[in-house]
């Protein structure tokens, strides 16, 4: 637990990451996970975790970044300090270090004297803070997360496919090739976005690609919705694309009237709240035609039963208002996402098969879930003990399940 950078006193040494060996008894241990349950966001609870059961002030946590800096260590901003792994200061001359390698690990550490939940998260916006201007000086990448993250509830899960999953590929690739090409276009931008999605280790940046997925199909569907059956109620109904925005312009310039004195404010007010169709206007007009009226998310985009309404959440992620750490945890995205990515899904499949305000059944798969043991917090301290090699190494990582999160 002894530290070589002066004033700096922590659970783990330098460039290393061994399983927490909870100092509480097991009274005290089960009140404080039980206490864990109760949080918002991997973070906060991975940090939360670590200050509970190790008795130290401070967040430990994990940098990847595409820079490489062999310096013994850095102090940046709010006593931040980062210190390179061993995979940073190796000879890349060895033949065993590996070739091409664009991604280095740094372990941090941020002191805090305020351990709270609230203090928690300012030193996690802190560390997010910190890491992005560091970034963005080098014009370099970086990715962080707390240590024993792993702790957390998220486990990896993988499909095991069955012989029968076979048709369902075949049908799906059959219909796709069919569409036309606007369409077919957006089914693939919001499969690609789903996808990417769920390959993001933050709820906020899974939010926000599921939101892509979402949005960009449905204003397709809109725009094109004839070519594929889909009839929106519209004054333009029946327009292409390209006739609409030529009636809109029309429009447009019909409400400049030379007589009638207007400032430019109210001309261009009245232009869009009359004539132009904004994406909230479009997404409430095409929902409905695509799910039918009486689908139960119809208005699953403009209802707070979370705490916050998704085209809310989106704006305050996208144009201000809380950072990413805070929003993660004031609400609960994590199932807001898994709504809105099954939402999307049976969107994908409706325009696939054109299955407009039809009652659809709903798709059920098997996944299989794993986890470590080695992720848990050791309990028993002092009578159990934890030995093995836990230095920071892209091996500890995958141990951990964290590679496929980076």
């Amino acid at each position: 637990m002894s530290s070589s950078i002066p004033g700096v006193v922590r659970y783990n040494k330098w460039r290393e990451w061994k399983p927490i060996q909870s100092t509480l008894n097991m009274e005290e241990h089960s009140k404080a996970m039980l206490a864990a349950l109760a949080i918002r966001g991997n973070e906060l609870e991975a940090a939360h975790n670590y200050t509970a059961h190790t008795g130290f002030d401070g967040i430990e946590f994990v940098v990847i970044g595409s820079y490489k800096d062999k310096a013994p260590f850095r102090k940046l901003a709010h006593g931040i300090v980062l210190v390179p792994c061993a995979d940073v200061l190796e000879d890349q001359s060895n033949p065993t270090s590996m070739l091409g390698r664009t991604r280095f690990l740094y372990d941090g550490w941020l002191p805090l004297t305020n351990t709270s939940l609230d203090g928690l998260r300012e030193g996690l916006r802190w560390i997010d803070e910190t890491i992005a201007m560091l970034t963005y000086s080098l014009r370099s990448s970086a990715t962080w997360f707390p240590k024993y993250i792993e702790t957390c509830p998220k486990h990896g899960e993988y499909r095991s496919l069955q012989d029968s999953d076979e048709c369902l590929f075949a049908d799906a690739t059959t219909d796709f090739a069919m569409l036309p090409e606007a369409v077919r276009d957006a089914v693939s931008r919001a499969a690609h976005w789903l996808q990417h999605g769920q390959q993001q280790r933050r709820s906020t940046d899974t939010f926000l690609s599921y939101w892509l997925a979402f949005e960009s199909l449905i204003l397709t569907l809109f725009d094109v919705g004839p070519e594929v059956g889909l009839v929106i109620e519209d004054e333009y109904e029946g327009m292409s694309k390209k006739a609409r925005k030529s009636a809109k312009g029309r429009a447009i310039l019909e409400l400049i009237d030379p007589v009638e004195e207007k400032t430019a404010s109210e001309l261009v007010s009245r232009a869009y709240f009359d004539i132009v169709t904004g994406i909230g206007k479009r997404v409430r007009k095409t929902l409905p035609v695509v799910l039918g009226e009486g689908h139960q998310d119809v208005d699953w985009p403009y209802t707070a039963k979370l705490g916050i309404e998704p085209t809310t959440l989106r704006s305050n992620l996208v144009h201000g208002g809380l950072s990413a750490t805070e929003l993660e945890t004031r609400y609960d995205l994590v199932t807001m996402c898994s709504e809105l990515e099954l939402l999307t899904r049976e969107i994908i499949h409706r325009t696939l098969h054109q299955l407009w305000g039809v009652e659809v059944e709903k798709r059920r798969y098997q996944f299989v879930e794993t986890m470590s043991v080695t992720n848990m917090i050791v309990c028993g301290s002092p009578r159990v003990e934890v030995h093995g090699d836990f230095s920071m190494t892209w091996g500890l990582l995958a141990s951990k399940g964290l590679v496929g999160q980076l």
